[in-house]
């Protein structure tokens, strides 16, 4: 449930507007944040090559473990300035199903750079550029005839 705390300055009328936000200076507001949890289990041969990847999340319209061939997992390390990776495949994930995986994955990663970027017309430029690559890649793999 929120919570209202005032302020030195409780009857004040003003609100300043800052981007999408709005502050009301005569309160703060302190909200309870929604959680969500994605949970991954990987079961491993004696190698410790996947055998299984199961995933499920809180989140979703359903909460019990879904069975993947491959995920590609980035975190962004604020204090090191740095990517963490996790790149995992099952040892029976087809090779077709892999390339266009990984086609897919460029594609929807310059979905998210533009949805990141605010409009900002280099990024488009740039995205522009990750699609002519991905156009080249699935053609080079023949993944455009599969998608048919």
């Amino acid at each position: 449930m929120d919570k209202e705390y005032p302020t030195l300055m409780d009857y004040a009328d003003r609100f300043y507007f800052a981007g999408r936000y709005n502050f009301n200076i005569n309160k703060i507001t302190v909200l309870d944040m929604k959680k969500a949890e994605i949970k991954l289990q990987i079961e491993l041969d004696d190698k410790n090559v996947p055998e299984t990847i199961q995933w499920s999340s809180t989140d979703g319209e359903k909460t019990e473990e879904l069975p993947a061939k491959a995920l590609f997992l980035a975190l962004w390390d604020a204090q090191y300035k740095n990517s963490l990776r996790i790149d995992l495949w099952t040892k029976d994930m087809p090779y077709d199903e892999m390339k266009r995986f990984f086609y897919e994955t460029l594609q929807t990663l310059g979905d998210s750079f533009l949805r990141s970027s605010g409009g900002d017309p280099m990024a488009e430029k740039v995205i522009a550029d990750l699609r002519d690559y991905c156009a080249h890649y699935a053609d080079k793999m023949d993944i455009l005839e599969q998608q048919n």
